[in-house]
């Protein structure tokens, strides 16, 4: 369905929502959260949605002692292996001077570490190392589960979409590349 469908057909699927969220007692009230003057606002929902996983994570990780950008780090290192500093930056959007402080701290932990590289001498590889892979193992189940209970609403094939979605609109607006 269209975006412009969507709008036009908007009135059926809050309708839709409110009665399947009707079914769940326990969340019954929970589309009253998102005020109607907001339901139609791409930019509000995917922040809302966002921010919610963004704070399970966050919670899940502290026992660990890890951030959602460290994780993202060592993600990027361990499915690409070893980049520069300025590759990090780019592919996790992170400005340089953060990712230096990001870097500092993995590095003071002993789940990355910096090796010069052979190819220019100015640079810095970042490497994953064997505690930090296993460091990142025991954060990527607990993520798994928070993300599995966020997305527990939805069916398998509702979460496809949204996943295909969100990464086309990731790649029109140039903010994200499919391997």
């Amino acid at each position: 369905m269209a975006y412009s469908e969507a709008v036009s057909s908007g009135s059926l699927i809050i309708l839709e929502l409110k009665q399947i969220m009707a079914k769940d007692s326990k969340n019954a009230d929970s589309y009253e959260a998102v005020p109607a003057s907001l339901s139609n606002s791409a930019g509000f929902l995917l922040n809302m949605a966002a921010r919610s996983i963004r704070e399970k994570v966050t919670a899940a990780l502290e026992p660990l002692g890890m951030t959602t950008q460290e994780l993202g780090l060592l993600r990027i290192l361990d499915g690409q292996g070893a980049n520069t500093q300025q590759a990090l930056c780019n592919k996790h959007n992170i400005d340089r001077t953060t990712m230096v402080q990001i870097v500092d701290r993995l590095e003071e932990r002993q789940l990355v570490m910096r090796q010069q590289s052979t190819e220019d001498r100015r640079a810095n590889l970042i490497h994953l190392t064997p505690r930090g892979r296993k460091t990142l193992a025991k954060a990527n189940r607990l993520t798994k589960k928070q993300q599995e209970q966020f997305l527990m609403p939805l069916s398998e094939t509702e979460w496809e979409a949204l996943r295909q979605s969100l990464i086309k609109l990731l790649v029109h607006h140039g903010r994200g590349k499919t391997d």
